[in-house]
């Protein structure tokens, strides 16, 4: 089976867009508006956003979008949106690699935005933990 992996830059992404869309539009009805799926050609396109796929015989089996944050205490690399299968299988082969870029990058902390199915499984898959808990209002 033909697997490949990486960070796309914006004209890979667009070549793909029609498979990543949809994966990601999933991950986005759940941002509670903070993110549409077609802001994310944009900040793929202006350096703010970066996208990780998993692609088989051609497909896009999974996507990942990662933003870095910085505080005054440290910079952090969030994982903003995932979609698509077999995430198990994405982390398990290409997570060191998404954490070595997160580090080159200058980040010292990995973090991501999700509901808690998704804590549980970055906790399994990842490693992470719960650290603190956000909470939001409208105004």
């Amino acid at each position: 089976m033909e697997e490949l992996f990486g960070s796309l830059t914006h004209d890979q992404l667009i070549e793909v867009w029609p498979q990543v869309r949809p994966l990601l539009e999933r991950a986005v009805q759940h941002s509670n508006g903070e993110i549409a799926v077609d802001d994310v050609l944009g900040m793929v396109g202006n350096g703010s956003m970066f996208v990780f796929v998993m692609m088989r015989k051609g497909v896009v089996i999974t996507a990942l979008t990662v933003e870095f944050i910085t505080q005054p205490g440290l910079k952090s690399m969030l994982i903003r949106l995932l979609g698509g299968s077999d995430f198990k299988t994405f982390w398990g082969k290409y997570g060191n690699a998404i954490e070595q870029f997160g580090h080159d990058c200058g980040a010292t902390r990995m973090t991501a935005l999700t509901r808690p199915a998704g804590a549980r499984m970055f906790g399994q898959v990842a490693g992470m933990k719960p650290m603190y808990q956000f909470i939001a209002k409208d105004i």
